[in-house]
């Protein structure tokens, strides 16, 4: 799954380097509204920060498709648990798909889709003696253009896994990280 991911997104940039109609938005997007599933726990996430960077090919007045890449800033939980103080973090490298609807010179609506792979990181109180893994990535939503700002709305999920191991077993558990992401770009 990895391979594949990785081999569409290799050429989608090689695509989208050789198109003429190439746009990049850089931005700032606000994370809330999330929760981790961890094992059989659900644990509410603190709101956080991300940085992205995107760059899309107009395929035609209705349709563009590219790559991005986000960096999230770590972030923790909103109880305390007996780990001292956890944090984690995602890097998702992704695919973009967008459809516009009415696009004018001046103002776009369009819907968006993401799908890639995500790295993934936490501090020491959160993976202890294990190691993190990343995963699938994929998020969808709607945004608004104008004026080369670029608003969105984006419900987002991280899948990633923690291996543990204790005496000579080793067990791993899926983790999973949902949340909105409000986002404010500005495009060149």
């Amino acid at each position: 799954m990895k391979k594949c991911v990785l081999l569409l997104m290799i050429l989608s940039i090689a695509f989208m380097l050789n198109a003429q109609n190439f746009k990049s938005t850089f931005g700032l997007s606000l994370d809330f509204i999330g929760k981790q599933e961890f094992g059989n726990a659900d644990l509410d996430v603190h709101p956080g920060i991300s940085i992205f960077a995107e760059f899309l090919s107009t395929l035609n007045q209705q349709a563009a498709m590219g790559g991005g890449i986000e960096l999230q800033l770590q972030r923790g939980f909103s109880k305390t648990t007996s780990n001292g103080y956890p944090k984690f973090a995602h890097i998702p490298i992704y695919l973009i798909g967008q459809i516009n609807f009415m696009p004018t010179p001046k103002q776009t609506p369009y819907v968006i889709g993401h799908i890639g792979y995500g790295g993934f990181t936490g501090n020491n109180d959160y993976k202890g003696n294990g190691d993190l893994k990343g995963g699938l990535y994929y998020a969808a939503g709607a945004g608004y253009i104008t004026n080369h700002i670029n608003l969105r709305v984006m419900l987002k999920k991280y899948t990633g896994e923690i291996k543990r191991g204790y005496h000579r077993d080793e067990y791993s558990r899926d983790i999973t990280t949902t949340h909105i992401s409000v986002s404010f770009g500005v495009m060149f």
